[in-house]
């Protein structure tokens, strides 16, 4: 595609900067991710203690915890959705 992309844009008058806007769109494009992704596995961390906190309360008959637990794993579901969400209308 970029190949394509740089053809449609060398076709234009002022190729030099089409070149630099090409490179920019997919820079912006390259870095989006990386944030992201840091977003999803905090999100992830967030359901995993949830589950653990659930977990141990329940074990251990504390309801307090397992309410908590409960809450987090909550949390982290309900974010790790709306990131979904968001990169569906991002792409």
């Amino acid at each position: 595609m970029i190949v394509i992309l740089g053809l449609v844009l060398l076709g234009r008058r002022g190729s030099r900067r089409a070149g630099r806007r090409a490179r920019a769109r997919r820079m912006t494009y390259e870095r989006q991710p990386a944030m992201s992704l840091a977003k999803k596995i905090a999100h992830k961390a967030e359901v995993v203690k949830g589950r653990a906190k659930k977990t141990v309360g329940r074990l251990t008959g504390n309801r307090r915890l397992q309410a908590q637990g409960r809450r987090d794993q909550f949390k982290g579901n309900a974010k790790q959705t709306g990131t979904k969400v968001k990169d569906a209308f991002k792409h």
